[in-house]
Parts: structure tokens; sequence; C-alpha cells
């Protein structure tokens, strides 16, 4: 009967133990549940919930342009996981870079760029018991930042090159799908997240995520 038990248990265990998706390839990624998905004619919009007290390396940058917040603020984050920290220690990469978009007040207005590279799991004391803190970044415009309460988004995911226009492109096709819903979602700000390497050229995968709330 204990035996039984047992295995029930390791069981239950393995059948719960998050499973990285395809696009993350093999890099730690967060960690997140699917809700349930919602089909628009040939497009699938998934809903998330991101697991509460994941860490993130995070840089501001204020731009009117995308493709220029994404370049300063990856190179910052690049640098520290090279070696530009308390330490000099070299921190494995991860995947997404995550940008959440905060646009401004007017046309030739900056936004608010918050660039992230996701704290690999051996620094992850949400998901780790073994858990270590991550390097304290050299730089004052570096931070490890903390995602306090489970994060629900809806996401529209899509491939190949992502350039300011396609993203911005993708971004306002989800914003279409969920005005038709019944949810509530933020209508301001939004989130765009990079699985690739600027070099891989095939399978390659991006998202729009849009936060919801209850």
């Amino acid at each position: 009967m204990l035996r039984t038990v047992v295995a029930c248990a390791v069981l239950s265990l393995a059948e719960s133990a998050w499973v990285a998706p395809w696009f993350c390839h093999g890099l730690d990624c967060p960690e997140y549940v699917m809700e349930k998905n919602m089909t628009f004619g040939n497009q699938t919009i998934e809903m998330r919930q991101y697991t509460a007290q994941q860490k993130w390396t995070s840089t501001t940058v204020m731009s009117t342009s995308l493709s220029q917040a994404d370049s300063t603020g990856f190179q910052r984050l690049f640098d520290y996981i090279s070696g530009d920290n308390q330490g000099s220690v070299s921190v494995p990469m991860t995947c997404p870079v995550r940008e959440y978009i905060q646009p401004g007040a007017g046309p030739n207005c900056n936004s608010t760029f918050t660039v992230a590279f996701y704290v690999p799991y051996k620094y992850q004391s949400a998901l780790n018991a073994s858990a270590t803190a991550p390097p304290k970044p050299a730089k004052s415009d570096v931070s490890t930042t903390v995602d306090v309460k489970p994060l629900r988004v809806a996401v529209l995911g899509f491939s190949g090159m992502a350039p300011q226009d396609v993203v911005i492109q993708h971004a306002a096709e989800l914003y279409t799908y969920l005005s038709t819903t019944n949810l509530k979602y933020d209508e301001e700000n939004w989130f765009f997240s990079a699985y690739d390497p600027p070099f891989r050229i095939v399978n390659r995968h991006q998202e729009i995520w849009v936060e919801l709330f209850d």
C-alpha cells in the first residue's frame, strides 16, 4: 500500500512538472500555466498565467523607437550577464528578451521601454529551493526586478523577423481580437517578447503579451 501511495505521488509530481515550450530552445525561460486558448479565424490567442515572484534583470530606456530601445537595453543587459556585475560573474543567457512598452503621451513623445532578461533558474528562489541570489549589477541603470503577483496575459505568437513595424502590427492585431471579448485588459501598455538570436533564420518565435485583469 505504501509503495502504491509513493508511486502515485511521484506520478503526480511528474505530471505537474514544468516542461518548457519548444521555442525556449533549451534555455531557461519563465514558468507559466496555460489557462485556455481562444480562436479568431485562423489565429489562436493563448491565455497564460505566469508564476509569481519570478525574477528578471531589467533596464529602462526612454525613446521614440522600439528598435533603438531594444538595442540600447539589450547591450546593457548583455554587458551585465557577460560579467559587468559585482563578482564579475558570467550569467547564462535565457529567453525571452521581454520589453514592456508604456506609450508616450503623443507622437513625438518618448515612450518608456523596460527591457528585461529572465534570471536563470539557479537564481529563481520562487522555483528552486536551493537558489542563490543573482549577482548584483555593477551599473545603476540595471537592476533585478520581481513580478510580485502572478502575471495573466493574452498572448499572440508569430514567426519570422520582427522589425518595429511588424511588432506594432501584431500588437494592434491582438488588441483588435481582445476588443471583441468580455475580457478586462490593459488598454495602454503591452509586452513584446523575443526568443531568438538575430541570426536564427528558421523556427523563429516572437510574442505580444497584453495583461489581463480579473
